[in-house]
């Protein structure tokens, strides 16, 4: 006779080994496409549970656990790489060499699956679904990883799909999702415009990229606050600008990269557009300009009925006003939209602050820290779901 399950409990027992593997994670990070050791290390631990482990695309992989008599089989989804940034905090667990670090949660991510699969192994006499546990690679890099790991069939015979991503702007305890659009089109741009170098002091015998490019910057602000509505969120950042190699001569060449997000098909070609049309006036004064638009991770739409199974996992474990099934979109850009291209399935959205909202550092800054108490919460959520999973129809 099996002992009775209460998913907040059991994930609540197992903190401190969920702390172990977050760290141990967390201090060795992989950038996109690198994630080797990350992979070995969350096959070995899902290896002796009893899983069985299938390769996916790249270093990703899947792991599944089967029951006697399934009625279905839902999936759980964590990405698995780091950012090529440095984390400015100095803690005994952060990494350990320069160059990467998990300033988007991954680690937390792929810790709460490792914890999920913990405990469902413990408890798989009370499954009536297979269970399976997908490891993706490459979700910080375009074109990311979901669309090889869906060609190397990690979808096959899956019902439904969720994933947690962790949210420093709610706090510990707190749960977010929404019916529909949860997250922004995700694409990206890159811009070379190539002038004419020369001396510093004498700029009219050259032709100045560098002003340009300022120009451009300013511009594009303003293409944002005025040709759209205030309460249609389409964002445009400039992240990167290079040029130059001396204090004393004119550059020959800028190079810009940013990102775009916005809501709407409509939204996302008309910022190309204008975007375009803005390097006109420039093309004819003489420079030479190269532009890219790169279409990225279009929004995450979660399924209705798989937020009704979300809310109704949540009302098992939380008390009221835990829960927001009306949260606004996320700005941010996410490759699990491919899984929800094909099958049916929702995102949601785990609070870590380790502060007040005004105080909590932002995903991918430098200073981004987690707090690790609302790993449980993420493990117990996902337990439910899976304990009431029964195939539809």
């Amino acid at each position: 006779m099996t002992r009775a399950c209460n998913p907040l409990a059991e994930a609540e027992a197992i903190y401190d080994w969920l702390c172990k593997r977050r760290r141990y994670l967390n201090r060795h990070p992989e950038l996109s496409r690198q994630e080797q050791k990350t992979a070995r290390y969350c096959r070995q631990e899902l290896k002796a549970l009893g899983y069985e482990l299938s390769n996916g695309w790249g270093y990703g992989f899947f792991a599944d656990l089967k029951v006697a008599k399934p009625r279905g089989r839902v999936a759980f989804r964590c990405d698995m790489d780091a950012l090529p940034v440095d984390e400015s905090l100095e803690l005994d667990y952060c990494a350990f060499e320069k160059g990467a670090a998990h300033l988007c949660g991954h680690d937390l991510h792929m810790a709460i699956l490792l914890g999920v699969g913990r405990l469902l192994a413990e408890y798989k006499s009370k499954l009536h679904c297979d269970l399976r546990l997908i490891f993706q690679p490459c979700e910080e890099q375009l074109p990311g990883g979901a669309i090889g790991m869906i060609e190397r069939n990690c979808l096959e015979g899956v019902d439904e799909i969720y994933a947690i991503h962790n949210d420093p702007q709610q706090s510990v305890g707190q749960l977010s999702t929404r019916n529909g659009q949860i997250t922004a089109n995700a694409d990206a741009f890159e811009l070379e415009i190539i002038g004419r170098a020369c001396q510093a002091e004498m700029p009219h015998l050259g032709l100045d990229p560098i002003m340009a490019a300022a120009e451009l910057v300013a511009h594009w602000q303003h293409l944002v606050s005025r040709r759209f509505a205030p309460d249609h969120g389409v964002v445009l950042s400039v992240t990167q600008l290079h040029a130059g190699d001396s204090f004393n001569s004119l550059a020959q060449t800028v190079h810009c990269q940013g990102i775009v997000r916005t809501y709407t098909r409509e939204e996302q070609q008309k910022i190309e557009h204008l975007i375009r049309s803005s390097l006109y006036a420039y093309e004819a004064q003489g420079y030479r300009i190269e532009f890219r638009f790169i279409k990225g991770y279009p929004a995450v739409e979660n399924h209705p009925q798989c937020v009704e199974r979300i809310a109704q996992a949540a009302g098992q474990l939380l008390t009221e006003g835990q829960l927001n099934t009306q949260m606004s979109p996320y700005g941010s850009g996410d490759d699990f939209s491919y899984y929800l291209h094909q099958i049916p399935g929702a995102m949601l959205f785990l609070g870590s602050s380790q502060a007040e909202f005004s105080d909590a550092h932002p995903l991918h800054s430098p200073h981004y820290q987690v707090d690790e108490r609302c790993m449980p919460l993420g493990c117990a959520l996902l337990m439910q779901l899976a304990l009431d999973f029964k195939k539809s129809g």
